[in-house]
């Protein structure tokens, strides 16, 4: 993906939609953000919060939507 295809997006495509990060497009690429964010985080490059804040479980709303489209 392109800088302007990724600009080009709109934010409810993104696991965190403020800062246009880990664009989730689908069921892969829903189950790679969360592995993402998880070594950004260890990595010291993402906040405790906003890991958190990216859906990740089966019963999550958030994720179910993501999953489905």
């Amino acid at each position: 993906m392109t800088t302007k295809d990724r600009t080009a997006l709109p934010k409810k495509d993104f696991a965190l939609p403020d800062e246009q990060r880990f664009p989730v497009e689908d069921k892969a690429h829903a189950r790679n953000a969360k592995a993402r964010a998880a070594q950004s985080e260890k990595a010291g490059n993402l906040l405790k919060s906003d890991k958190a804040a990216i859906p990740g479980g089966h019963t999550d709303a958030a994720t179910t939507a993501a999953l489905t489209r």
